[in-house]
C-alpha cells in the first residue's frame, strides 16, 4: 500500500470519531434554550411504561415490569398509565376496550371482577416475548410501590371512560365511581402532588375537582382550544399529540398559566420537533431516545 494510501486511511479513521461526537452534539438540546412551565425542564414521561410491546421492548404496555423499570432502571420522570375501573370497583390498569384484544381473557374490564382482572395473562404477539408472563395489574399495586420513595415520580392517569360491554350502568353511574375511586386513593396516598388525572370529559374532570380541588387535572381530548378550556376550568393542563399544536400555542397555553404535555413522537426528528415546541412533559415509547436529546 502507497504512503498516500495510508495517509488517507490515517486521516479518515481520525475524522469518524469526529463525526460521531459531532452528530451526538447535534442531537441534544441546550438546556437552557427550553422554557416552559416546569422549571424549564422537560417531564420525560413513559408511555404505559416502556411504550407498546415489540420486539425491542419485552414487556407489555402497562403491566407492573414496564412501568416499574422505566422509573427504577431507566430514571423517568415519570409514567403514563391507562385506567378503567372493574365491575367492583377497583380501578385496574388496561388500554384496550376489550380484554380477549390484549390478554387471554374475555369481556370487558367494567364487566369483570377485579379478582378475575388480576389473573388476566397478557398474550406474548412476538417471539422475543414468549418468556413474559405479565397480568393485569390494579392501579394501587404501583401508587403504593411508587408511594414508598422519597422523590415520588409523577403518576399520569389516562381515564378510559368507554363502556365498549353491554351492561346495565349508565355513563353517569360509570363516572361517579370512577371519581370516588380515584378520590379514595389519591388521598389515601397523599398522592396530589404527584398524581396527575388526564380524560377528554371535562364533566368528568370537574367532578373531581369539586371533591378535591388539589388534584391536577389535564384535558386529553386533543383540541387546541382545550387551552381555553383549561384556564377556564382552572385545570393543570392538556395533553395534546406533538403535530397538533405549535411552539406558539404552547407559548399561548404557559402564558395562560395552562401545562402542556406532547404525546406520540417516534423517529429522531419527531422528538426533536416535539422538544422545540417547549412542552413541559413528553409521553414517550423511547425514554432513553428522549433522555439522550435532554441530556
Amino acid at each position: 500500500m502507497s504512503k498516500k494510501k495510508i495517509h488517507k486511511k490515517s486521516v479518515i479513521l481520525r475524522i469518524l470519531p469526529l463525526l460521531f461526537l459531532w452528530f451526538l452534539s447535534c442531537e441534544k438540546i441546550e438546556p437552557h434554550k427550553i422554557k416552559n412551565l416546569n422549571g424549564n425542564h422537560i417531564g420525560v414521561i413513559g408511555h404505559g411504561g416502556m411504550g407498546f410491546q415489540s420486539f425491542s421492548n419485552q414487556l407489555p404496555h402497562n403491566s407492573f415490569s414496564s412501568v416499574v423499570q422505566t422509573i427504577e432502571k431507566l430514571n423517568a420522570d415519570g409514567v403514563e398509565v391507562d385506567v378503567q375501573l372493574s365491575r367492583d370497583g377497583v380501578l385496574m390498569l388496561y388500554h384496550s376496550e376489550l380484554l380477549e384484544s390484549l390478554t387471554d381473557c374475555f369481556s370487558c374490564v367494567h364487566e369483570s371482577y377485579a379478582k378475575d382482572l388480576l389473573k388476566c395473562r397478557y398474550r406474548n404477539d412476538f417471539y422475543a416475548n414468549v418468556f413474559t408472563n405479565e397480568k393485569i395489574i390494579s392501579l394501587e399495586k404501583v401508587v403504593n410501590r411508587f408511594s414508598q420513595r422519597t422523590i415520588k415520580p409523577l403518576l399520569f392517569l389516562d381515564l378510559k371512560t368507554f363502556l365498549p360491554c353491554e351492561t346495565e350502568l349508565t355513563y353517569e353511574e360509570y363516572h361517579q365511581s370512577i371519581v370516588n375511586s380515584l378520590l379514595e386513593l389519591i388521598e389515601q396516598y397523599q398522592g396530589e402532588d404527584w398524581i396527575f388525572v388526564e380524560s377528554w370529559d371535562i364533566g368528568l374532570l370537574k367532578m373531581l375537582q369539586v371533591k378535591n380541588p388539589s388534584i391536577k387535572l389535564k384535558i386529553s381530548n386533543g383540541e387546541p382550544e382545550s387551552i381555553y378550556q383549561a384556564r377556564e376550568h382552572g385545570f393543570y393542563g392538556v395533553v395534546m399529540e406533538y403535530q397538533n399544536i405549535t411552539r406558539e400555542e404552547v407559548g399561548l397555553a404557559h402564558s395562560m398559566g395552562v401545562r402542556v404535555s406532547l404525546y406520540s413522537p417516534k423517529s429522531r426528528r419527531g422528538i426533536r420537533k416535539a422538544i422545540q415546541k417547549n412542552p413541559d412533559y413528553i409521553q414517550t415509547d423511547n425514554v432513553t431516545l428522549l433522555q439522550q436529546f435532554l441530556d
